[in-house]
């Protein structure tokens, strides 16, 4: 999913975060706290489904490699 939102975006998610404490703020807050990248309202909406089942906190929410290829070649 956040890979998909850096093709999208163009941009590098938590960039506003310094880089000396990047990886534990990420891991310990960002995630942690379920905060994700923003969505740009522009993008279709099948988009930002998948991105959001991506990030689910549930393994078995997110599909796999496969579903998400599959969607992705339906849009």
């Amino acid at each position: 999913g956040i890979v998909l939102w850096e093709i999208a975006s163009q941009s590098e998610p938590w960039s506003h975060l310094p880089s000396q404490s990047f990886f534990m703020d990420v891991l310990l807050n960002e995630i942690q706290e379920e905060r994700r990248p923003p969505l740009d309202p522009d993008w279709p909406r099948p988009f930002t489904r998948l991105l959001t089942r991506c990030w689910s906190t549930q393994p078995g929410d997110r599909g796999t490699f496969l579903t998400a290829i599959a969607d992705l070649q339906a849009m």
